[in-house]
């Protein structure tokens, strides 16, 4: 019964990665996917018609927040260098990046 409530309020990814946040607001991993749930999953932009930039505001804001909890997260750190190179904030992109090198970060 609780596996089909689940079910039912999880009608996408975005859906997913906020009730878990909702549950667990100081759950570094959940921020990181749910900033890589805007940048890379077209048809959530397209369902809460977020543009570009929207993407962009909210998945920097969730890798900030994920690098905040969790220092020591490599995938936060990286996620956060590609966000700050779309600001076009290249030194700040640079840094983060090689602290999620440093980290142990290597390219999938």
């Amino acid at each position: 019964m609780i596996t089909f409530d689940r079910c039912l309020a999880w009608q996408d990814s975005l859906t997913l990665w906020n009730k878990v946040l909702q549950g667990n607001p100081r759950d570094a991993n959940a921020y990181v996917n749910r900033g890589a749930t805007f940048i890379k999953n077209l048809d959530v932009r397209r369902k809460y018609g977020l543009s570009r930039r929207d993407v962009y505001r909210l998945a920097h804001h969730d890798f900030e927040r994920a690098v905040d909890l969790a220092p020591r997260d490599e995938d936060a750190w990286h996620n956060l260098s590609v966000t700050l190179r779309y600001w076009g904030e290249e030194d700040k992109a640079d840094k983060a990046q090689a602290m999620a090198i440093r980290l142990g970060w290597q390219p999938h």
